[in-house]
């Protein structure tokens, strides 16, 4: 980290965020995306057997592909460094202390600010997305172009909008550290959970270790059912009810066998005519 700071960016908050910040940030994308990229390509027949929605994306669309690596690109390379450099400036002005050593290395400090953080995304994020469903002209403007994946895969993670990977994606990621005054260690480590789980969330794969993607999959087939992250105000508002009824539900959670979700918690049996 004193390497980074002082001989990468030095000492430079601004610089600092858009270096290394930023770098760290792609890396978990391009390294995390592009292992599930590679399954969506290759289509391994241990793979299939995870698949969420089985079938689908077999092939892959190579235009369709392409269509959504460009528009990532753009979100990914161009937008977050921009919005990464906005949050350096309000953190500095805020007074972030992200050259004080002793702040990231204080364990009750660090779980503190990743409650903060937890909880402001889960707040940020299920408004502003409800949000883009319930007004038509947001949905049909906007939030319709990450839908246009009925079946996600990683990479759409950040397949959308400008204007909704602005408001949307983004900024509930980075208001809990702005929040909490978080270092930016703390900050580095928060965004490799956050774009790891979204990544993980929209892969179509429920994998044995990995957390469960079963309740944004469910969200993308079905659109008005599971607007947050955790969960919690989905609960509260009542917009997870027919998640609740379905078998899906029963599957979201990690598991550490190598016996698929479906096949241990089988689709139920069809009532007789």
């Amino acid at each position: 980290y004193e390497w980074l700071l002082e001989d990468v960016a030095k000492g430079d908050m601004i610089l600092f965020f858009c270096g290394p910040v930023f770098a760290w940030a792609s890396l978990v994308y391009l390294t995390v995306g592009g292992a599930f990229l590679v399954l969506d390509l290759l289509e391994p027949a241990w793979s299939r057997r995870f698949k969420v929605q089985p079938g689908t994306n077999e092939p892959l669309d190579r235009a369709k592909l392409w269509r959504a690596i460009r528009r990532v690109t753009v979100n990914q390379f161009v937008i977050v460094p921009v919005m990464l450099y906005l949050l350096a400036h309000a953190m500095r002005a805020r007074g972030n202390p992200y050259k004080t050593a002793e702040i990231y290395t204080d364990p009750w400090r660090i779980a503190w600010d990743l409650v903060v953080i937890v909880a402001c995304e889960e707040v940020g994020f299920y408004y502003t997305h409800r949000l883009a469903h319930d007004l038509p002209f947001l949905y049909k403007h906007v939030h319709k172009i990450h839908h246009e994946w009925t079946s996600p895969i990683a990479i759409t993670a950040v397949y959308a909008h400008p204007i909704e990977h602005i408001f949307s994606n983004l900024l509930p990621i980075a208001l809990g550290p702005f929040v909490a005054g978080s270092h930016v260690i703390v900050l580095m480590l928060w965004a490799a959970v956050a774009i790891s789980s979204t990544l993980i969330s929209h892969s179509g794969y429920h994998l044995p270790f990995l957390s469960s993607p079963e309740k944004h999959d469910f969200h993308h087939k079905y659109f008005n059912v599971n607007y947050g992250t955790l969960g919690l105000l989905d609960y509260l508002h009542g917009t997870d009810v027919k998640f609740r009824k379905n078998v899906a539900f029963l599957r979201d959670h990690a598991f550490f066998s190598l016996t698929p979700m479906r096949e241990q918690i089988p689709e139920p049996a069809k009532r007789a005519a």
